[in-house]
């Protein structure tokens, strides 16, 4: 490189040392065999190298890793809820279907957000558009009784920040 044509050099923690790495030899991720091969599928979430590299430190994590994560306590809560049935049992309050949890898509906020932006903040509460936003939600939650529900749970993801 010159003075009128620097070299970018990207520097690596590799948590063992780092590495300088001149920009012409960093090859894009997208497209290639970390977003394309599926690794494994939980409860219906694909996970691919690409999200598993998601999990090292210092990086953001993304919807799939956040949906797969949510599913797995999900099945773990439903599970300790069979076990403790014994305990439970004539207590409706407590568990009102047996299945007293329900996570959303990591997309449902972010989906309800945009509908409501689009109706604009004084036309909410009219009955057509209460019936729209239900109509698009209501296929979210595979035909379970919501109402039924003790607990819902919501991803939100804004500003690079998860919240549930």
């Amino acid at each position: 490189g010159s003075l009128y044509n620097p070299v970018i050099i990207y520097t690596v923690d590799l948590h063992y040392g780092i590495c300088h790495v001149p920009a012409n030899q960093v090859k894009p991720i997208s497209g290639s065999h970390y977003t394309e091969k599926v690794l494994l599928t939980y409860e219906k979430v694909p996970i691919t190298a690409h999200d598993l590299l998601r999990l090292r430190p210092l990086t953001y994590l993304n919807d799939s890793i956040m949906n797969f994560y949510l599913k797995h306590l999900k099945k773990r809560y439903d599970e300790s809820r069979c076990d403790a049935a014994e305990i439970t049992e004539g207590r409706e309050w407590d568990d009102l279907d047996g299945k007293g949890c329900h996570v959303f898509p990591s997309f449902t906020y972010t989906r309800i957000k945009n509908i409501l932006a689009q109706i604009g903040a004084g036309a909410r509460d009219s009955k057509v558009n209460r019936e729209r936003m239900w109509k698009d939600i209501k296929t979210w939650h595979r035909g379970e009784d919501l109402f039924k529900k003790r607990l819902l749970l919501f991803p939100i993801n804004e500003r690079l920040h998860w919240t549930i």
